[in-house]
């Protein structure tokens, strides 16, 4: 899908595109949010809008208004960014100007500019860079963070963990530092907005994990449907974002009445298509009920996945805080897709509970995806009989009016 931009001068309106790279120029507006797959994005010009890119890198030397995204891609800015910058797998360097903060998960961050609000990574290595300024919070869990900058937090102080020997955790008063060091094995005067605590033990981080400590093995069929439900996924949330968010929230909220509406598809939709197969007028209708019937339960599977991370990603800050550490939600669609296509992905190949975990996310998913259809229809309905009564209620006073 290709919307190119508009043919007036200096204004663009909103683009989507699945291609090698989008480029606004210099003293060029995109109206609009931006977002593309496989591709780079290099903005030189002015976003006013959400910029995202799915497995590709985003380059932002003018400003983009809202937020930055990028999945398996790579985040350089060095313009300003007005909302939260967010890279998922990938690595990031922040030397210009952002203003909700920054969240990572995976590959590398490093931020040399200034940052409104908390700085959230969970990264092999964070850097804070010498003219470095966070006005926020830093979190971060890396094999390594270094922090050279100056650091503004809140009331409450951070947690850092790394991965190395345990260190003594400093607490103290004080809101600006520099020329700080945080590395492997260490910990030095920081103040009481960035406390360090060095867990004892091996902690297991992505992308360096052995496979022998796996407690089960992942084939190349495991790897290839990850990457095909994640692809049906981008396209589904990317597509209807909103309708995707409606349907997760709908399974974390509600998610027994899910179960019950995915029990009555999965077992009343079959046995409409075995009926509709007896006859042989009604076989071309059975078999493309059929069709539509798995397509359902694909898209379900995902919804259901995509639940699993909404609801991960709004339930580890309340965890954390039961050991007294701190974190925001991170509030974000991608990620939270992301999250949930793995978690229910490496739960799914464990042999004994992998299927029934598999199934029961589908069977969520499925349910809450017929409800909100369903639903959908018969608001649509009702709008459209209100709107006819209105109509003939006009109608007829208007013809009372004209007899007079």
């Amino acid at each position: 899908m290709l919307v190119v931009f508009a043919t007036v001068p200096g204004v663009a309106s909103a683009k989507t595109q699945v291609g090698p790279t989008v480029v606004v120029e210099q003293g060029e507006t995109v109206s609009d949010d931006l977002t593309t797959a496989a591709g780079t994005v290099i903005i030189r010009g002015t976003v006013d809008g959400d910029v995202t890119a799915l497995a590709g890198d985003v380059v932002v030397s003018g400003e983009v208004t809202g937020d930055v995204t990028a999945l398996a891609g790579r985040i350089d800015v060095t313009g300003r960014v007005g909302g939260r910058l967010t890279a998922l797998g990938g690595v990031t360097t922040a030397s210009g100007t952002i203003g909700d903060g920054i969240d990572t998960i995976g590959g590398a961050l490093s931020v040399s500019g200034d940052v409104s609000g908390t700085v959230d990574a969970i990264s092999v290595l964070v850097t804070v860079e010498d003219d470095a300024t966070i006005t926020g919070r830093l979190q971060t869990t890396a094999v390594r963070t270094q922090v050279n900058g100056s650091v503004l937090g809140g009331e409450n102080s951070t947690s850092n963990f790394s991965l190395g020997e345990p260190a003594e955790t400093s607490r103290f008063s004080g809101g600006l530092f520099g020329s700080q060091s945080l590395a492997t094995g260490t910990s030095r005067s920081l103040p009481a907005t960035l406390a360090t605590h060095l867990p004892t033990g091996s902690i297991l981080v992505p992308g360096l994990i052995p496979v022998q400590t796996l407690p089960f093995s992942i084939s190349f069929l495991d790897a290839y449907g990850f990457f095909v439900n994640l692809l049906l996924g981008l396209l589904l949330v990317g597509i209807l974002p909103r309708f995707s968010t409606r349907v997760a929230s709908g399974i974390v909220r509600n998610p027994v009445q899910s179960a019950g509406y995915g029990l009555v598809t999965t077992i009343g939709a079959p046995i409409v298509v075995i009926l509709l197969g007896v006859s042989l007028f009604g076989l071309p209708l059975a078999l493309a009920s059929g069709a539509t019937l798995l397509v359902t339960w694909w898209v379900g599977a995902i919804y259901g996945r995509f639940a699993v991370g909404v609801w991960l990603l709004e339930s580890v800050p309340r965890l954390l805080a039961y050991v007294n550490i701190e974190r925001d939600p991170v509030e974000n669609r991608w990620v939270s897709l992301f999250v949930g296509v793995l978690v229910v992905g490496l739960l799914a190949s464990l042999p004994a509970i992998g299927p029934v975990v598999d199934t029961g996310v589908s069977l969520l998913g499925v349910g809450e995806l017929t409800r909100t259809v369903y639903r959908a229809y018969v608001r649509t309905e009702r709008s459209e009989h209100i709107a006819e009564q209105t109509e003939h209620t006009e109608s007829a006073a208007s013809t009372h009016r004209g007899d007079d």
